[in-house]
């Protein structure tokens, strides 16, 4: 990899780069590694929401962040509860002011919510700067899929049952349309605002997010190519290899004590990555819904065959950050805990690369998690399965990615286990791709 750029000079004012980032996951585990990289070289203020203590002082460290020149609160999504036109108000004025105090030259906003839009509006016409994004990693198939997912959710847990289930599915299209145009069209023209047309922000991978701006970054090919397929047009979506790559922004991971281990070293301790919802399981071939209770057996009869196998190891169960509020958390919960005493029930809140670096295996379920794509980044050859043994709506998103076994049956993944057991683990490592940019500021650069 190609050294950094000196540091910026301290006496010029303004700011090079306003970088913003919304949830703090995504900024441990992704986006303070591409803000190392760009603050070696440029002049940058942190545009942020709530940070972790761990972060904050990692923050701190001007030897680490030599151009963090400044630091913004956002607070995006409120405190208290405030009325739309309010927060459109409050958000376009503290983007309008952001952007008169500093003058970037590029504005790193990586979302689809209204602050990210009024913060690149306001750069674009007031400051003339070039705005920049980051889709992150799809795991899909098709954009489509995304929106598919969240409507058949809706329709089984906001509407009463006894409607004609295609029914529940249609109006839960038209609710979902009619909340973006009033979220990104009526409320900024209350607010005194343009509106902005075709922004979907139904998730927040979407790529209608994309319009407008210079370029945004993908993590591979396949997303770069999806992303072509939608419409983006060529040249808008930059390959850049995810910072968690060995080499990219080392310094921080080690100074958040992420732990790098060889296939040969690794623990007998197995996390398994679990997300809890109502309704939340699809068959991906007609997308009716899977029940709850049948769901959750599937789930342990997973379990029971890593106990069963696994004779000895540590099983780690790593609840979604959101599981927490599920009413069938508790339920679950300690149903799977009551199946041995080798089970571990981590708190949802806990870091995922905190356990990644003291597991020797790691397995998802479906709908697939981002948790299994960072985890083969920070250990690679670490062993990874993605287990769909009902055949769910987005349970086939790693299928065909080096270093992760789909497994969509129990005899697989029985023998996948036994392979794990005896340490002849064969599946390889995740391979990246080839980026059309090495780092962010090579991108920042060239634009």
């Amino acid at each position: 990899m190609t050294s950094l750029p000196r540091p910026p000079d301290p006496a010029r004012p303004g700011a090079d780069v306003l970088f913003y980032t919304d949830i703090l996951r995504t900024f441990r585990s992704t986006l303070i590694g591409y803000l190392y990289q760009v603050c070696q070289s440029r002049r940058v203020v942190l545009l942020h929401e709530t940070l972790d203590p761990e972060t904050e002082q990692l923050l701190a460290n001007t030897a680490l962040f030599p151009g963090l020149v400044g630091r913004v609160p956002v607070n995006q999504y409120g405190s208290s509860p405030e009325p739309g036109r309010n927060r459109h108000r409050r958000l376009a004025a503290l983007a309008r002011q952001l952007v008169m105090t500093w003058r970037p030259k590029v504005v790193f906003a990586a979302g689809v919510a209204v602050f990210e839009h009024y913060l690149r509006r306001q750069a674009k016409e007031i400051a003339g700067a070039k705005t920049v994004g980051c889709m992150g990693l799809l795991l899909v198939r098709n954009p489509r899929e995304v929106p598919l997912l969240l409507d058949l959710h809706a329709a089984e847990t906001r509407l009463p049952r006894w409607l004609p289930r295609d029914l529940r599915r249609s109006v839960v299209r038209v609710r979902r349309r009619l909340a973006q145009a009033y979220e990104y069209w009526v409320l900024p023209m209350l607010a005194g605002q343009r509106p902005f047309p075709g922004v979907n922000g139904v998730y927040r991978l979407d790529y209608t997010r994309l319009q407008g701006m210079d370029a945004a970054i993908a993590f591979t090919r396949d997303n770069q190519a999806m992303m072509l397929r939608a419409g983006v047009p060529a040249g808008r979506v930059c390959v850049i290899p995810h910072p968690l790559k060995p080499g990219c922004a080392d310094p921080v991971w080690r100074a958040y004590g992420m732990e790098r281990k060889t296939v040969r070293d690794l623990p007998r301790v197995v996390t398994c990555f679990l997300d809890i919802e109502p309704s939340w399981g699809f068959l991906a071939r007609n997308g009716m819904p899977i029940a709850d209770e049948q769901l959750i057996a599937s789930r342990i009869r997973v379990l029971e065959v890593l106990l069963d196998i696994l004779d000895g190891w540590e099983i780690r169960i790593k609840p979604h950050p959101m599981s927490a509020a599920s009413p069938l958390y508790a339920r679950v919960m300690n149903r799977i805990r009551g199946l041995s005493p080798r089970i571990v029930w981590l708190p949802p809140e806990d870091p995922a690369d905190r356990h990644v670096g003291q597991s020797g295996a790691i397995i998802g379920f479906p709908p697939a998690s981002t948790a299994i794509y960072t985890a083969m980044l920070q250990n690679p050859g670490l062993p990874a399965l993605q287990v769909d043994i009902n055949l769910e709506l987005r349970g086939d998103a790693y299928l065909g990615t080096p270093g992760v076994v789909t497994v969509s049956g129990m005899d697989r993944l029985q023998a996948c286990l036994q392979e794990l057991r005896a340490g002849h683990w064969s599946a390889g490592a995740y391979r990246h791709d080839e980026g059309d940019y090495e780092t962010l500021d090579a991108l920042l650069a060239a634009l």
